[in-house]
């Protein structure tokens, strides 16, 4: 592999960023204040610029090699011309003997403004810049180092694809075969602000554009996959790959424009950078990339509008986006390019398009069946639908399977009936979920059929965001030998391969009645409390129950509008205190003591205190009977019947004293249980409401195929209405996505942006007043507290990084109250 062939730092997450664009800032001071935030935000490579006459400070080098980032050093000129040959061969050896192995000399020399005037007009430019370059080059590698070519302008004054495929073919006779074996190539990869797919597949994808000028329709490499252009010339003109290293790459704006007046949308320049940095950990570019570097970590002199930190030391909003990732060491793609079409995109004349724009048709690709002889199955239509929010693909067809495909693999689907589905996509629809953020998908029929390849790509330019990810539906019709008439005779469709498994899941209980619940009586739920200017969006609160940390915990809360809390406390003083300070700022605290399943705590003094101190006694008794750890000597077998007399018991206390009894069970048999020992008929049950542990899993927020979803407490709900009549107050006091959590592969792995966009989803429920399965928002479910704000873990909101893109994304929820001191409420809420 061409990643093995070059020196990487230890545990490379493959990117980094360029520094600074002076010479200036490499004080001690500056070594300390700009490691430890490279650091935080995962860099593994920093572009560093060096006069050609002195060199960067030892300790500055050394302190990035210490902490296992590769420095990339680049020499400053200020014009193409001979530099002294001694001095630099010095510089070379004294990084060279500090443990640098990439030095770059000269910068964009395809720009007339890096040359004298008389030079730049002179013939042959190309072969006068290798022979000053090729002695350059040499006595690098006789120091130690990689030898770099260094970075050309994208464009450029002399184009640069031109100018890099003269100058292989010209170094391919004057260089020896180990040096080349072993050369690098600088590339300014900048995004010039387009969607981060442009120019993917090279010129062999586009074959229309040329130098300066670029076809209506077409693409061009003046973007972030430039790499994959330079790859073809490098293969064409050496024969094999070279490793690529980014010097530099910005990803909005005009890469040259030097003014900070154009304005920086800053969530999608966050949003781009994580989608960048997962793409190189992942080993969704290609291994001659050696890195990919962010242009520019520092703005030096206050003039560049791209630097992540500001002269005066601002961050932007990618500073803490790319903090909060999850990192870990770039995993080596098994190809040389990633998966990309190997031809234009030819979507087919007679396929009906629906709610496409021009940009997302021209990104389609339309392959013919394998036999061409026999009937097969065609695409008919494929259809976008906006007002829709789903991150799933459907294939709509009477065919006994369907084959997905997406960069990272293949999925296999039965076509079922759905009533949660898409309009359109109800009956016979095969689905699968969206989730990657670069490449296409591809569906075909199992069997001969038509495949249609190119959609669901994040992007602008295909109105697929991560925020507005709308859902494909394609339809197949099974046609004859001329693709006219429907043809009634079944392909014989080969055997598919095995997908691959999903992790092991709990078993599946039946699911949820289909239709809409039944309206619940408004009344019914009036005498259980509701804080002031209710949102129903609430959060899991830290453990830490110290009073500055509740008093945190609580600013931080109200700075996202939640106006519920789960509250875990052991004492009469930490209840009456911490739900007291709580209830004072507007948040209803559900309050939960930790303790293990027992007789012998009061859960009916616990009301007792909480109605002492003006605030409402909602009381969850016991916590999730399933698990050993909620038990002092482990789960015993008889659990069920153990668990639920004590609860029933414990009910019917906090019951007498004025409280509201809380159910918190895992399982639907547990739930039954509870109904069992307390009776259904039982007074008790005015006041009792049900605590949902609605956690996700991986899976996206419309799934519903156990309880192992966000809508799991819907499971519940249909119990209570079959066993009680009615549904109790829900209120999930746990639940959410653990960052991180990837326990069905069949599913993407829960990082930062899927974290932020799936929980934005999940509590917007309110504001909308609809769930993510496209149902109205139940009167039974009262909040939402996802776990967890604060604490010692990763999977904390504020804990070991602080999940900004998360934060971000629920602070964006527009104001609204669900449910007004006086009772008010509206469809789709009440603006604030």
């Amino acid at each position: 592999m061409t990643l093995e062939r070059y020196p990487r730092p230890p545990d490379d997450t493959g990117y980094g960023f360029f520094y600074c664009s002076d010479t200036e800032r490499y004080s001690p001071q500056d070594a300390q204040r700009w490691v430890p935030e490279l650091k935080s935000m995962g860099a593994s490579w920093l572009v560093l610029l060096s006069r050609w006459d002195a060199a960067i400070p030892e300790f500055f080098v050394k302190r990035l090699i210490e902490h296992e980032i590769e420095p990339v050093i680049r020499i400053a000129t200020s014009s193409i011309q001979p530099l002294d040959a001694d001095s630099l061969a010095g510089l070379l050896d004294l990084y060279a003997g500090w443990g640098v192995h990439y030095v770059e000399v000269y910068n964009e020399p395809n720009c007339s403004a890096r040359w004298r005037l008389e030079e730049w007009c002179q013939p042959s430019l190309v072969e006068r810049f290798v022979t000053i370059i090729g002695a350059y080059l040499e006595r690098m590698h006789s120091a130690g180092l990689t030898p770099v070519f260094p970075a050309l302008r994208p464009g450029g004054d002399y184009w640069d694809l031109s100018f890099l495929r003269s100058s292989l073919e010209t170094l391919l006779s004057r260089l020896s075969e180990d040096m080349l074996e072993g050369m690098a190539i600088g590339i300014h990869n900048h995004a010039f602000g387009r969607p981060l797919s442009w120019g993917q597949g090279g010129q062999r994808n586009w074959p229309l554009a040329r130098p300066y000028s670029r076809p209506e329709g077409s693409e061009d490499h003046l973007g972030l996959n430039l790499f994959e252009w330079y790859d073809e010339i490098v293969q064409s003109a050496i024969g094999r790959s070279l490793g690529l290293i980014s010097m530099g790459s910005a990803l909005d704006r005009h890469p040259y424009s030097l003014s900070g007046s154009e304005s920086l949308d800053e969530e999608k320049h966050a949003g781009r950078a994580v989608s960048v940095a997962n793409m190189v950990m992942k080993g969704a570019v290609p291994d001659y990339l050696l890195n990919h570097a962010f242009y520019l970590l520092l703005d030096g002199d206050g003039s560049c509008g791209h630097a992540w930190y500001s002269k005066q030391g601002q961050e932007r909003r990618a500073v803490s986006a790319m903090k909060g990732l999850l990192k870990h060491s770039r995993t080596e793609s098994e190809q040389t390019s990633p998966v990309r079409s190997t031809s234009p995109p030819k979507p087919s004349s007679d396929v009906e398009f629906v709610g496409l724009s021009q940009e997302m048709i021209d990104a389609l690709r339309l392959d013919p069946p394998q036999d061409s002889g026999q009937a097969y199955w065609k695409v008919v239509r494929v259809e976008v639908q906006p007002a829709t929010y789903s991150m799933s693909a459907y294939a709509i067809t009477s065919a006994q399977e369907v084959r997905f495909s997406w960069p990272d693999g293949v999925y296999m689907a039965t076509p079922k009936d759905d009533p949660y589905a898409p309009p359109g996509a109800r009956q016979g629809a095969a689905s699968m979920p969206m989730f990657a953020g670069w490449g296409g998908y591809g569906v075909e029929v199992v069997g001969n059929s038509e495949v249609v390849r190119g959609f669901g790509l994040y992007g602008d330019n295909l109105e697929l965001t991560r925020t507005q990810h709308h859902p494909v539906l394609v339809i197949f019709e099974l046609v004859d030998v001329d693709g006219d008439s429907p043809t009634p005779v079944e392909p014989d469709p080969p055997t598919p391969p095995d997908p691959i498994p999903p992790a092991p899941m709990p078993p599946a209980p039946a699911p949820p009645d289909p239709e809409p619940p039944l309206p619940q009586p408004k009344r019914r739920y009036k005498h259980f409390p509701r804080p002031p200017r209710d949102t129903g969006m609430g959060i899991h609160f830290g453990l830490d129950t110290r009073t500055e940390a509740i008093a945190l915990d609580i600013r931080r809360a109200r700075d996202m509008r939640m106006s519920w809390g789960t509250l875990c406390y052991q004492g009469e003083e930490q209840l009456a205190r911490c739900a007291g300070m709580m209830w004072e700022a507007g948040i209803m605290p559900v309050c939960r003591h930790v303790l293990s399943i027992g007789r012998t705590h009061p859960f009916g003094r616990d009301a007792q205190v909480l109605a002492e101190n003006g605030v409402p006694a909602y009381i969850q008794i016991f916590n999730e009977p399933s698990d050993d750890r909620e038990w002092k000597n482990g789960r015993p077998r008889d659990y069920l019947q153990r668990w639920s007399s004590l609860w029933a018991e414990k009910a019917l206390d906090v019951y007498n004293s004025g409280g509201f009894p809380g159910l918190q069970c895992m399982n639907l048999e547990e739930a039954e249980a509870a109904i069992d020992a307390l009776g259904s008929h039982s007074p008790v049950w005015e006041k009792v409401w049900f605590c949902s542990h609605n956690y996700g899993l991986n899976h996206p927020p419309e799934w519903q195929e156990d309880l192992w979803s966000v809508l799991g407490f819907q499971f519940f709900a249909s119990l209570f209405r079959r066993r009680l009549g009615y549904v109790p107050p829900i209120i999930c006091g746990e639940g959410g996505w653990l960052y991180g959590a990837y326990n069905d592969h069949r599913y993407p792995r829960v990082e930062a942006e899927l974290h932020a966009k799936y929980t934005k989803r999940m509590l917007k429920w309110f504001r909308k007043w609809r769930l993510s399965n496209g149902e109205p928002l139940p009167d039974y479910l009262f909040a939402v507290c996802p776990w967890i704000l604060s604490g010692p873990s990763d999977e904390a909101w504020y804990g070991y990084t602080t999940k900004a893109m998360t934060i971000w994304a629920v602070k964006s929820i527009k104001p609204f109250v669900r449910i007004a001191a006086d009772g008010a409420q509206g469809e789709g809420g009440i603006d604030a």
